[in-house]
């Protein structure tokens, strides 16, 4: 607190002595080149503008998205203020005068670079806008949580980006800004350990919006959970299970899951095994993939993909087949899976193949059993 106030002083100590040196160098100065000199300063900074608006019309353009680098270059332009235009104007025509106080020259420099760095950080913040604006377009859908986490940031954005070029001004003007620098960094600290899991939740927000791993209306499955995105907000996302009740959870928790996106399949895989008797004739089970490949490729909407007599089970020779129906909704799967199944049926009939089943054959040996009658 003493190291602020300290700059403060000497600021406003510094302020006051170049009013008194500026006063003293107009009684002391050309008044004639002066005033030329400010006539001519002035039209270069009409001119200044009149180019600026011409050069920004042509950069900006309606047809072109917002955040393309011709608009964010447009706006830059159209975004330069008199602030910095004005001490630009002066800057450049001094050279051109005689009989200009010295005095003028040096605080006429500080002047500018004050003004250039203000005028820098009103630049940067259009980009980090322009940026901003771009990853919420980017986005799939666009709601009130996203404007909220894009406003939030930008917030967090001008404040960084306006704190640097006030450091950087105290800077340049003299002052003590090691004291500044300091206080900030342990307020800074003391705020980001008592809002650690807002600031944690508030991120995983902005990797949602960035990364985009789900959007509105994905349907995932993550811890065992699964259901539909209803929104994205910036502390929690808001899912619909299955079942119908609505899970409310932090955005830091469910990053910090394996998260199954079942939105972005183009394909769903269908695999079963069916088992036949060890009595089925060596024939049959040589023709049996190829006929169950053959139901499968017609049947409509799925591509197969192997079948394959896969190994001897206790009671059974079992065949697994493997196949991909060309959608990613769940129901139209089931109603080709249900299809598939009900054509095996039909298949095993047609060929006269049995299904197995958990069967124990118990052998008994006829002359152990005349012996021990």
């Amino acid at each position: 607190m003493e190291s602020i106030e300290q700059t403060a002083t000497d600021l406003l100590d510094k302020f006051v002595q170049w009013v008194n040196a500026f006063m003293g160098d107009i009684v002391q100065g050309d008044v004639t080149n002066i005033t030329l000199w400010l006539a001519v300063a002035t039209g270069v900074y009409f001119g200044i503008r009149t180019l600026q608006s011409i050069i920004a019309g042509l950069f900006k353009s309606k047809k072109r998205p917002p955040n393309s680098i011709r608009n964010i270059i447009g706006h830059v332009i159209g975004a330069t203020n008199s602030l910095f235009l004005i001490p630009l104007s002066l800057v450049v025509t001094l050279p051109f005068f005689e009989g200009i106080p010295e005095n003028y020259e040096l605080w006429l420099k500080r002047i500018f670079i004050v003004t250039i760095i203000l005028q820098a950080a009103f630049w940067l913040r259009i980009v980090a806008q322009a940026f901003l604006e771009g990853a919420v377009l980017d986005h799939a859908e666009e709601d009130s949580s996203l404007s909220s986490a894009r406003s939030l940031i930008s917030l967090f954005v001008n404040v960084a980006i306006f704190a640097i070029a006030i450091i950087m001004i105290i800077d340049n003007l003299g002052g003590n800004v090691t004291g500044l620098i300091a206080g900030l960094g342990v307020g800074g600290i003391a705020i980001g350990l008592a809002a650690q899991n807002i600031f944690e939740d508030l991120f995983a927000s902005l990797s949602i919006i960035l990364d985009k791993p789900f959007t509105k209306g994905d349907f995932v499955s993550f811890n065992g959970f699964n259901g539909n995105i209803e929104r994205i907000g910036l502390k929690t996302t808001r899912i619909k299970a299955l079942s119908g009740e609505q899970i409310v959870v932090s955005n830091s928790n469910l990053l910090s899951n394996e998260i199954q996106n079942f939105k972005r399949m183009n394909e769903r895989r269908g695999t079963f095994t069916v088992g036949v008797t060890y009595q089925t004739p060596h024939s049959a089970l040589e023709a049996l993939p190829s006929r169950l490949e053959d139901l499968i490729e017609n049947q409509g909407n799925c591509r197969f993909d192997r079948s394959h007599l896969s190994g001897y089970g206790a009671s059974s020779i079992d065949f697994t087949t493997v196949y991909y129906v060309l959608s990613r909704d769940y129901k139209e799967f089931m109603d080709v899976q249900h299809a598939i199944l009900l054509k095996v049926h039909a298949l095993f009939e047609d060929m006269g193949i049995e299904f197995a089943y958990p069967t124990q054959t118990i052998f008994v040996e006829r002359d152990a059993v005349e012996d021990n009658a």
